[in-house]
């Protein structure tokens, strides 16, 4: 009965084995057969009811008899490895059941998770777009279902959203587009405003300087138009930022012979450099092509704010112009850089990047010292920016400031396609008079149609005088005119409209119509041109410039006005013979040829060189003494022409008269042949 019992007792799986111990510790029964308890645990039995080696566990209970004596020990031994096995098992099978029954549970989530999650990706990406300006991006539909009908009323919503905001925008436009063109209006207005009256200004101090003569109030007048002149600056720089801004000043490119319009503008301000004893050099790149493609006026309205601010803010040291060119492909096309290098007073590190800003200028103190608006420097950036460049600055504090400009792929043209915009044959108004000619002038200002009737009147031309466009309609048939002085800007009736009423009136289709206005913006000289006007002048003027545009129409005549040219033309309508001169005659032209053969032809060739104005101004005036002196009227004409279109900066007028000094020498030796007739000579070599 025990045996089975104990048979029993094993078949649970973590029963290891069972035996019976007598009081000895002497096995009496053991299942199964031969299992023993270790000898290491006999020991600990007694004292213990529990006692454990590796991955077996024995329990022991004291077997005893009614007296409480000991009789034997009854053990069970327990094994985890089977149990182990047992929960393994269990586990996978618990785990395999799970996963069987999960399967279909995840599959279920995960097209719920997937369901929302899609949409949810789709409406951040178009949530995205939307941010970034995209107002076209809708959701897609796919189903009728909730998230379906949640996609319906986003895409209603960013429709109206998109809306709202074209019609934002739209009024945004049109606000800035009012804005753009009221501040136009405003500049027309103000620069008109401001023209009219600068115009009698300059004008008149240029009549008052032509016809006075006392030293102290020509000074006085010479200071008066210095700063009109100043004045306009101002006013044409604050016009051409406006332009730059509002898009309307337009980049011409046309081919251009770099050196020489280098040349001319390093030489306009060699007079300057020299007045503060300052060095003033241009590096010209021996491999610069002879013609590229830049637009003229531009590129010197550039070097001219970056040349003049050199000078102005250097006090000591000098200036340096550097121009190099870096060809590309096969000569066709090259990087142009520019460079203009000072030794003035330098720029702060933390005012370098607020240097180019409107208005901006180093400190109340400097601007207080050299003067200026701080805009100059606004302009040359943003001119550099149209023709595709790029500028920028290094500078040291009281060491001096280098500007450089890059313009990057330049074309090379060819070098009979060369232009220059502002050059042309000089216009001589001084000895040019009309042969009674009528023009008729509107002009609602009273000093402009005074200024204006004084100096026509002076050159021969009759001034009949309108105040307005009403008046100038019934004037203009009684008087029939040569020509119309136009303003644009009258009351009553303004000049547009007054032009094309004269212009429908057959006396007047083919007569000349001259805008002479102070509006100076390219769409008012655009209107004029539409209006029907022949010509456009801007106010102020100079008056030589109104002179040269009538002699365009009325016929002139000059009274011993010259023009430079080239060469010298002999003149041959000789004077009878007269006495032979003296010894002491023949010895002083003898002398005279010498010299102009010998030093004179050396500081010739020097100023030539140079090219400093002062230097040739000098020059001019000693040639003009010695004709004088010799009573040479043909050498003291070309010294005093020479020292006049030194001082003015005529450097065309300049270069031909230089040229003309070799001819000059040479035709007075060829003519001393004719010492024994005084008379001859003379007039020979004049």
């Amino acid at each position: 009965a025990v045996k089975q019992t104990l048979n029993r007792l094993q078949t649970y799986a973590i029963v290891d084995g069972v035996i019976i111990l007598d009081a000895e510790i002497t096995p009496i029964l053991s299942i199964p057969a031969g299992y023993e308890l270790p000898a290491q645990l006999q020991k600990e039995i007694l004292n213990t009811e529990r006692v454990s080696q590796e991955h077996r566990t024995f329990v022991a209970t004291q077997l005893k008899d009614q007296d409480g004596e000991i009789l034997g020990y009854f053990l069970i031994g327990f094994t985890y490895e089977t149990m182990n096995a047992e929960i393994r098992w269990a586990l996978l099978y618990a785990i395999g059941v799970g996963i069987i029954i999960l399967l279909p549970v995840l599959g279920i989530i995960f097209w719920q998770v997937t369901r929302w999650t899609r949409p949810l990706e789709q409406t951040t990406e178009v949530l995205n777009a939307l941010a970034a300006g995209d107002l076209d991006r809708r959701l897609e539909i796919v189903a009728d279902d909730e998230v379906g009908q949640l996609f319906k009323s986003f895409n209603e919503m960013a429709e109206k959203i998109r809306k709202k905001t074209v019609s934002d925008m739209q009024a945004r436009v049109e606000t800035a587009e009012t804005a753009n063109r009221m501040k136009s209006e405003f500049l027309a207005n103000i620069s008109h405003e401001l023209r009219t009256p600068m115009n009698a200004i300059l004008g008149f101090s240029e009549l008052l300087n032509n016809q006075v003569e006392d030293e102290v109030l020509k000074n006085y007048s010479n200071a008066i138009l210095a700063s009109g002149k100043g004045l306009l600056t101002l006013i044409n720089d604050i016009l051409d930022l406006s332009k730059i801004e509002a898009g309307k000043l337009e980049i011409e490119y046309l081919p251009v012979d770099p050196r020489a319009l280098l040349t001319e503008i390093v030489a306009i301000y060699h007079l300057q450099a020299a007045e503060k004893n300052l060095s003033f050099d241009l590096d010209l790149d021996p491999d610069l092509p002879d013609t590229l493609f830049l637009d003229a006026v531009r590129l010197r309205q550039i070097l001219v704010n970056l040349i003049g601010n050199a000078i102005k803010f250097t006090n000591t040291g000098g200036v340096i112009v550097r121009v190099i060119g870096r060809r590309l492909d096969q000569d066709q096309h090259m990087d142009l850089i520019l460079e203009v290098k000072d030794t003035g007073i330098g720029i702060p590190n933390n005012q370098l990047s607020e240097i180019f800003d409107s208005f901006v200028q180093q400190s109340v103190g400097i601007n207080r010292e050299y003067g200026g608006t701080g805009l100059g420097l606004t302009i040359t950036r943003r001119l550099v920016k149209m023709m595709d460049g790029q500028i920028s600055v290094t500078s040291v504090l009281d060491h001096g400031s280098t500007f450089k400009i890059h313009f990057p792929n330049i074309q090379i043209a060819s070098q009979d396609q060369v232009t220059d915009p502002l050059k042309g044959e000089a216009f001589e108004s001084a000895n040019l008079n009309f042969e009674n000619q009528t023009v008729l002038l509107v002009e609602d200002n009273e000093m402009n149609r005074e200024l204006t009737r004084e100096y026509l009147e002076g050159k021969g031309i009759k001034v009949v005088e309108a105040e307005d466009g009403e008046i100038a309609l019934q004037v203009a048939p009684k008087c029939d005119p040569d020509a119309i002085l136009m303003d644009l800007q009258m009351p009553v009736l303004n000049g547009f409209e007054t032009t094309r009423r004269l212009r429908a009136m057959s006396q007047f289709q083919t007569t000349p119509i001259i805008a002479l206005t102070a509006n100076a913006m390219q769409e008012d000289r655009d209107n004029a041109m539409a209006a029907g006007c022949t010509d456009f002048l801007a106010k102020p003027m100079a008056l030589s410039d109104l002179i040269e545009m009538l002699s365009h129409y009325f016929s002139t005549s000059e009274h011993g006005a010259k023009t430079p040219s080239d060469k010298l033309e002999p003149d041959t309508s000789l004077p009878p013979a007269s006495n032979p001169l003296s010894n002491s005659e023949k010895e002083a032209y003898h002398t005279l040829i010498q010299s102009l053969k010998t030093e004179r032809m050396d500081r010739w060739t020097e100023i030539t060189d140079i090219m400093v104005p002062r230097e040739i101004q000098t020059f001019g005036e000693e040639i003009s003494a010695l004709g004088t002196q010799h009573r040479l009227a043909d050498l003291e004409t070309w010294g005093n022409e020479l020292a006049r279109y030194a001082e003015n900066f005529r450097i065309e007028d300049l270069n031909k008269a230089l040229r003309q000094f070799p001819d000059l020498v040479d035709r007075i030796e060829n003519q001393i042949k004719s010492l024994d007739n005084p008379e001859v000579f003379r007039h020979a070599i004049s």
